[in-house]
């Protein structure tokens, strides 16, 4: 169903979206069936499939859910090879973050140009609608544009002053992650503010990954005079591609517990 339009009712028939009802067809669901429609927005409905045929789906509403509210948990990741990034992406959003930032970190190998940027930030956001479904979740990710360092650093700097936790993952960090968030957790969810942050930073923690050679001298003292907190996850060094669900884990089970 398109969610801009739906106030979804029990008892009420609706339309699904062509591309929902293609993806009905493909499954091969069939009338009198039982799923699980979502808004992308927090709120999911349990449907009976009415119809199903080449022109369309539609479908009975038989219970609608509105998610509890939770603390917030994105991600900055860095551009990585080897398709790093999108397994960082994928495994997060069946985790439960709540956002992404394409990070185009110093030493980042790939790069995003032109055309190919626009390509591969679609590749992000195609990836977390379909972690989504994966993971039957109300909520739609929101995926932000791809930003530099310097660009990065401003934007911690705001996020930071509306009291969000940006904590950038780092090996040599003295302090572990767990630690930060206890300290933290008495403060968070951190309160609304005034002004209404780009969706992207509308979390209550903000992790940072790095690229596979790391975070650069020079963004780690550019980030943490910005706001940010450096965090350890443990001895061992993990993958770009990893780091982040161990942060999001983490972060969503220490907070979960005391909110």
């Amino acid at each position: 169903m398109d969610p801009a339009s739906t106030h979804w009712q029990p008892g009420g028939t609706y339309q699904l979206c062509a591309s929902e009802a293609h993806h009905v067809r493909v499954m091969r669901f069939e009338p009198g069936e039982s799923i699980q429609v979502v808004d992308g927005c927090g709120r999911a409905a349990i449907v009976t499939l009415t119809r199903v045929d080449p022109a369309g789906a539609s479908v009975l509403v038989d219970e609608v859910h509105q998610a509890a509210p939770e603390v917030r948990v994105g991600l900055i990741q860095a551009l990585s090879k080897n398709d790093r990034d999108l397994q960082a992406v994928e495994t997060c959003v069946e985790i439960g973050a709540a956002s992404f930032i394409p990070w185009q970190a110093d030493r980042s190998i790939v790069r995003w140009r032109g055309e190919r940027a626009q390509k591969a930030h679609q590749k992000w956001v195609d990836t977390a609608v379909r972690a989504t479904k994966q993971s039957r979740r109300a909520d739609q990710p929101a995926v932000g544009p791809v930003v530099t360092s310097k660009q990065l650093v401003d934007a911690v700097a705001q996020a930071s002053e509306r009291g969000v936790l940006v904590a950038v993952c780092h090996e040599e960090a003295p302090q572990h992650l767990v630690d930060v968030l206890a300290t933290r957790a008495s403060s968070l969810p951190h309160q609304p503010s005034t002004s209404t942050p780009p969706p992207e930073w509308d979390v209550d923690v903000m992790l940072a990954v790095g690229p596979e050679g790391g975070i650069s001298p020079a963004e780690v003292e550019a980030l943490t005079h910005a706001g940010a907190v450096l965090v350890s996850l443990g001895s061992n060094i993990l993958r770009a591609s990893t780091a982040g669900a161990v942060g999001a884990v983490l972060t969503r089970h220490i907070l979960g517990d005391r909110t």
